[in-house]
Parts: C-alpha cells; sequence; structure tokens
C-alpha cells in the first residue's frame, strides 16, 4: 500500500509539500540537453521561440512574456524532466507566473506546467496545471494542485525549477526540494515537447537541462493505482506488535515489511533527554525492569529486555532515532503518539536533522497550547488529535484546526458516521484505532474513515486489498476554467 497518505490530504484540498506518494528525492534521468546560457549569443539550434521575446545577453536568456511567451526544447517524449535556473525581473501584477512546462503538444498546444509566483506569498503561489481541451473548450486550464510558497530569498532571486513528468504522476522541485506532487489526466500523458511559459513576467534565465526519465516501475504503478483507490492508510499500532515486542525496532521492520503506510510508536524523553520509544510511564508490564521509566537514562533503559507475552520474543527498547534510520529507506510515515510533552524539543531536533519531518505524523491530546507547540517545532509534519470516544463541537474543532491540527485519532465504538462527516466539514481526516477485526475494518472503511490503527497490519491490508474499488477517475478541471488568452 505504501505512501496513500497524499490522497487523503489532496481530497480535502490540503496537500502539504511532506505528503508525497513517492520518495522526496529527484528521479535520476539520462541527460538530453544541457544549456548554459553564458555560452551562447543566439537561440541554439531547434529551440522554437512559438511567442514572446527571447534574446541572448549579458550570459542570460532573457524572456519578455509581457503578454505571453513560450519556448521550446528541440526534443520530446512523454517521461521527462525540466530544470531551468530562473529569476523573474519584473511581473505585470503579483498574480503573473513563469513556468517550467512539459509534454507541449505541436497541434493543440497542450501542455502541463508547474507555475510560480514569487511576488508575494499567495494560496497559489505554486501550482500544476494543465492546458488543454477540457469540456469541449480548447484552451482551458486544468488546476490539478495548489500551495503557498515563502522562502528567504528576494522575490527576483534565481531558483533552480524542476518538473518532472513520469506517467500519471508530475512532482515539482524548487532548489532540489520537492513541493508538489499530483496525478495528472490521461490526456495530459501523451508525449510532447518541454520548455519555458511566462505569463506576464520577464525573466533571466542561466541554464536549462532537460533529461529523459525512466518509465514508473511496476511497483509504483502499485503505488499509484492502490493510491487511487482511496481505500484507508494502514497504520501499525506500536508496529508489528501482534508479533514482536512492541515500540521495538523489530516491530517497527516487521511493519514496514509487511505494508504498512505507517508506522505507530510511543514516545517519551529519558532522564538525560533522549527521545525513545515505550508506551508506559512504568516499566513492569512489558520488560524486566521496575519502576518509572523517566527516572532511568538512556543508557539504563537500553539495557532492559522487551518480552511479547505470546511469542515470547525479545528486544532492547528502541530509540526514536534507531526508528528514523531504520524507515528512512522504506516506504511507510511515522506516527508518533507523543506520551510527554517534555520531548517535543529533542524530537523535533531529530526528525530535522534526519529530514523527516514530512514524514512524521504526531499524534497528541486535544491542548490547544500543546499543539501549537508542534506546529512550531514541526512545521512539516501532520497533527492528528488522539481520542477515545470524545464528542467535539463545531468551535472545538475549529480551534484545534486553527491551532495546526490535521486528524482525529479516535477509537473504533465512537459513532464514525457523524464524527467523520463532521471532522472533514472542518478538514480534518479521521482515523480508527484499534482495529484488528477484517469486518470491523470494512466497516469503518464503509464509514468514512481515512486510517486504521492495527496490531495486525497484514491481516488488515490484505483484507482491504480484497475489497478495493474501482479506481477514481481522473480529476476534473478545478478553480480555473477561463479560456487562455
Amino acid at each position: 500500500m505504501m505512501q496513500k497518505a497524499i490522497l487523503m490530504i489532496a481530497l480535502l484540498g490540503a496537500l502539504t509539500a511532506g505528503a508525497q506518494l513517492l520518495p522526496s528525492t529527484q528521479r535520476e534521468g539520462s541527460e538530453l540537453i544541457a544549456w548554459n546560457c553564458a555560452e551562447s549569443t543566439s537561440l541554439p539550434d531547434g529551440w522554437t521561440a512559438r511567442s514572446g521575446q527571447w534574446t541572448l545577453r549579458d550570459g542570460m536568456l532573457h524572456g519578455d512574456g509581457s503578454g505571453e511567451a513560450c519556448l521550446l526544447a528541440p526534443v520530446e517524449a512523454q517521461d521527462i524532466a525540466i530544470e531551468a535556473r530562473v529569476a523573474i525581473l519584473s511581473a505585470r501584477n503579483p498574480t503573473r507566473w513563469v513556468g517550467v512546462i512539459g509534454r507541449h503538444q505541436e497541434k493543440s498546444g497542450d501542455f502541463t506546467t508547474f507555475t510560480n509566483r514569487f511576488a508575494k506569498n499567495p494560496p497559489n503561489a505554486l501550482e500544476i496545471a494543465c492546458r488543454g481541451k477540457w469540456g469541449g473548450t480548447d484552451n482551458v486550464w486544468n488546476v490539478l494542485i495548489t500551495r503557498s510558497f515563502q522562502d528567504k530569498q528576494p522575490a527576483e532571486a534565481p531558483r533552480l525549477l524542476r518538473l518532472e513528468l513520469a506517467g500519471s504522476l508530475a512532482r515539482c522541485f524548487i532548489d532540489g526540494r520537492l513541493v508538489l506532487e499530483s496525478f495528472v489526466p490521461k490526456q495530459a500523458q501523451a508525449s510532447g515537447r518541454p520548455g519555458l511559459y511566462l505569463s506576464g513576467v520577464k525573466v533571466a534565465v542561466s541554464s536549462i537541462r532537460i533529461e529523459s526519465l525512466p518509465p514508473l516501475t511496476e511497483q509504483e504503478q502499485n503505488v499509484i493505482r492502490e493510491a487511487l483507490t482511496g481505500y484507508p492508510l494502514v497504520i501499525a499500532h506500536r508496529g508489528d506488535s501482534g508479533e514482536y515486542p512492541e515500540n521495538t525496532l523489530d516491530a517497527i521492520i516487521s511493519a514496514a515489511e509487511q505494508g504498512a503506510d505507517a508506522v505507530e510508536v510511543d514516545v517519551r524523553c529519558s532522564k538525560d533527554g533522549v527521545p525513545y520509544l515505550f508506551h508506559d510511564d512504568t516499566l513492569d508490564r512489558v520488560t524486566d525492569g521496575k519502576g518509572k521509566a523517566s527516572e532511568l537514562t538512556i543508557d539504563e533503559l537500553k539495557k532492559l529486555t522487551v518480552t511479547h507475552a505470546r511469542t515470547g520474543r525479545q528486544a532492547a527498547i528502541c530509540t526514536l532515532e534507531e526508528a528514523v534510520v531504520a524507515l528512512k529507506d522504506r516506504s511507510a510515515f511515522l506516527h508518533i503518539d507523543l506520551k510527554e510533552s517534555r520531548a517535543v524539543p529533542a524530537m523535533a531536533e531529530l526528525l530535522k536533522r534526519h529530514d523527516f519531518s514530512a514524514r512524521t505524523i504526531v499524534g497528541c491530546g486535544g491542548s490547544t497550547k500543546l499543539i501549537s507547540s508542534i506546529r512550531e517545532a514541526l512545521p512539516r509534519s501532520q497533527i492528528v488529535i488522539i481520542s477515545g470516544s470524545r464528542t467535539f463541537s463545531d468551535q472545538q474543532l475549529t480551534d484545534l484546526r486553527s491551532a495546526g491540527a490535521s486528524g482525529i485519532s479516535i477509537h473504533l465504538t465512537h459513532p464514525q458516521k457523524l464524527s467523520s462527516r463532521q471532522a472533514r466539514l472542518h478538514g480534518f481526516v479521521v482515523y480508527n484505532w484499534t482495529v484488528n477485526n477484517p469486518a470491523t475494518a470494512r466497516r469503518a472503511w464503509q464509514q468514512g474513515v481515512d486510517g486504521i490503527v492495527t496490531d495486525k497490519p497484514r491481516l488488515i491490508y490484505d483484507t482491504l486489498r480484497q475489497d478495493q474499488p474501482a479506481p477514481a477517475p481522473a480529476p476534473a478541471p478545478k478553480n480555473k476554467t477561463e479560456v487562455a488568452p
């Protein structure tokens, strides 16, 4: 099943940079063109200026898109990447943009673009959009996904923009960082030319690089197919705790290898300030130690043995860092159940140091003060409120959302239809815990749950796969329906 978290959030119109379908690294391809603009005094052979003015001067390619301007490279492919180092010199108004484009069709003029607006920080500062024939009308914009964007550079600073198109997937990077990802409709997947497109801006370009990308692998295609089914995320409760000692490295690795979308762990802080994984505040239930866990240093905790009550398997207590390192090269997200708020600073520092905060969901109680502190420390992580049978008023949900929460995790006995509908109206995803019965999992899915927390990840994973519905249709035009000038 892998990383379907992107779909759940995209359906709510709240995709973040950290919720990606595939790993956040750039896809490696074969170089087709590497153009250093400082080495040219005119457009190289085969480059086509379809509109606007494109000139070489002062070691830069200058594009004047006071109206619109389009420049196309002399190559064509379906699976392709284009990256360009671009600075916006001026804009007609803050809504105007520069885009790197791919799959430009010569006859129709259809293409897919990674659109950038750096003059301000609007909700649609970044977009993935397709231009083509939609609903029987030519030259219509189909905006697939948007997000705000802000960095520390001035608006006119050069940035390295990269658009990757592979099969049905479009991925966008700024200065090497993944910022947008979206499925593209079937009609936007035909082979075409890459290039640059300007709308109401003047730009200076120092370099352009184009690569032929490998097609999506069978495994990647399976990830996309499974994401399009929309069935719930499978979240392994304390790892594969049905077979291995809970919250241990063995349980985490087993859960990830069995197809869990996320591995849930409990996080505490040792006496000497190291985040580690443990559910109880005392040691007695699952270890050979006794007393308060918080009274021991990490070295003392690591000397203890955790034993699985049924299988007899044994393992050492796991640190949060060990868990992150184990998941880095695997597909699963990390779902933290925060047991001690004092662990937040060390937890946040560790996740940032390993560049893992975007793949982390933090679960906590419903204190808006705590949520705000987590949101400030981990702006790229999702935050989920963990609740028993509690109900929420509309005002409480509004306050939780304002504080930075993005989901609610509730006990399986909670009235699911009411809470799922109410939560979605406020922009929340809903997780259900702890579900180990296939019939209960199916019922939770039918009632609209986005994620299922389970001690039996493989059983629930197989149950949902057997019952998966037909894939969702290609995305319909969104927001923009005007005909481009």
